[in-house]
């Protein structure tokens, strides 16, 4: 344990401004030279004198309360008015209290240029904070020197951010990349880090404008610049809402492109309709007078029945063409249309394959605007790709009826265990002619006169799909009316 004379002898010893102090008020036990001059004192006027009383009463509870925390060194700024002369400011470093209860503090005096730059510094990174971008500054040595709140922001995902005791300032642009990688703080390559922060290497070293879009979701225009003295500037500008309203733009513009195309094959369709419907009059005709005058199982008239059945196959063809091209006048009404899917599915289990089980499950609901019919049509349509999707393997196909009080639309969904589509394939599945199916074992007109029919009565049709594991089709009608408790009678 030193005495006081020796603390005398080591403090005129240090070339920095110091002094022994003690106690809660930071009484000066002895202070060197240097010290005393920055308080404008000389060493034996300092002697004895609460430090604490000797600064600007601005600064005396953070002086406080940096003498209060004994356990490590805290640096804290003073302003001290000396008897004669300016006000000067000091950054002072209060050493842990040993045993015998005393501290060394050391001084430093910040000059009014290190304030002013250091004003400026602020007021920089006030002005970087306000601007509603992300903001990265490296130096020449690709180490960051400033950022901004939006920047540091963008580390934040959800619950997932950077550990409070990790700062970016004075990271390499490397470093602070392999901290979103380690974090798991970008979507992009995550299950490959290393090649994610290559990537982001690949493009830091050269100015370019990109986007990325961050785990966070966020969307964003990146612009890189290197300023004449090599320092590195980075912003980014969040276009998510852009980028949300230029993929809507272009689903869009899908959606018309299909649609005038539905309409264009429609009304080819409409006019080839007409003119097979006219030709296949007189076929069917003359080919039933004929063969009543043809006796029963001989060649002829079977040859002539074959010939009528293709004439009828050829008719159902152009009526479903006409459904698809949506020309056929029908009378809409209000329909129980509980009555016809219940219907309907004790229909249908007679055609769909013994190893294919058809449930329901029919909710009550109101009633639709429509026509039975087609919408009978709809049903039959949905359930016979269902059981083509699962061919002859057992399976389930699942046909629910329910509403949606929110919107008092009807639901009617068609779930199976099949095979299910790819991406491409369900983008496609309601273009008329379209089919994966071989050649001879489907028109592609299914699908297509479902959609014509549904869009017709108002209503959508969504579809998800995933290979290997089924597909739903869910229909949304416009509902008409107050439920309705009863279902289909008893077949």
């Amino acid at each position: 344990m030193l005495s006081l004379a020796d603390w005398k002898c080591v403090l005129a010893a240090l070339p920095e401004p110091a002094a022994l102090v003690s106690g809660v008020s930071a009484v000066v036990d002895a202070a060197n030279a240097s010290f005393a001059a920055l308080l404008g004192r000389t060493v034996e006027e300092l002697a004895g004198k609460e430090l604490l009383r000797l600064v600007d009463d601005e600064d005396r509870a953070a002086l406080l309360r940096a003498i209060a925390t004994g356990a490590e060194a805290r640096n804290v700024e003073i302003r001290v008015s000396p008897p004669e002369g300016d006000t000067v400011t000091l950054r002072l470093n209060l050493g842990a209290v040993p045993a015998e209860g005393q501290r060394l503090v050391l001084a430093y005096e910040i000059k009014p240029e290190e304030r002013s730059q250091r004003q400026l510094l602020q007021y920089f990174r006030d002005a970087i904070d306000s601007v509603g971008h992300m903001v990265a500054i490296f130096d020449v040595e690709d180490r960051m020197i400033a950022y901004n709140r939006n920047y540091r922001e963008g580390y934040r995902v959800g619950d997932r951010d950077l550990p409070p005791h990790v700062r970016l300032e004075g990271k390499t642009y490397r470093e602070c990349m392999e901290l979103r990688a380690k974090y798991k703080l970008h979507r992009e390559f995550l299950d490959q880090p290393q090649k994610f922060v290559e990537d982001r290497m690949r493009q830091h070293n050269q100015d370019n404008d990109q986007t990325i879009t961050l785990a966070n979701g966020q969307t964003l225009k990146v612009e890189k610049r290197t300023l004449p003295d090599g320092v590195r500037v980075i912003v980014g500008t969040d276009i998510t809402e852009i980028a949300e309203g230029e993929r809507k733009r272009r689903d869009l513009e899908a959606q018309l492109h299909h649609s005038q195309k539905l309409e264009a094959l429609g009304t080819l369709a409409g006019g080839i309709t007409h003119d097979l419907n006219n030709t296949l009059v007189p076929i069917v005709a003359l080919s039933k007078a004929m063969a009543r005058r043809l006796p029963e199982g001989s060649r002829d008239r079977t040859s002539l029945e074959l010939v009528i059945q293709a004439a009828d196959r050829a008719r159902d063809l152009a009526g479903r063409i006409l459904a698809f091209s949506r020309k056929e006048t029908v009378e809409r009404k209000l329909v129980n249309l509980g009555q016809v899917v219940g219907q309907s599915v004790k229909l249908l289990r007679s055609l769909v394959p013994t190893t294919i089980d058809l449930d329901s499950q029919l909710a009550p609901i109101p009633p639709v605007m429509g026509d039975p019919g087609q919408l009978y049509q709809i049903l039959v349509n949905l359930v016979s790709n269902a059981s083509r999707a699962i061919g002859t393997g057992p399976g389930t196909i699942t046909v629910r009826l329910g509403s949606d009080s929110a919107t008092n639309d009807v639901t009617l969904t068609v779930s199976d265990t099949g095979c299910g589509m790819d991406e491409a394939t369900r983008r496609r599945i309601f273009e008329p002619f379209y089919t994966t199916r071989k050649v001879g074992e489907g028109t592609g007109l299914g699908l297509s006169v479902v959609y014509g029919l549904v869009t017709s009565h108002g209503g959508r049709i969504d579809v998800e799909s995933t290979p290997g594991q089924g597909s739903t089709f869910t229909i949304h009608l416009p509902g008409a009316g107050e439920m309705i408790e009863e279902q289909a009678p008893a077949a």
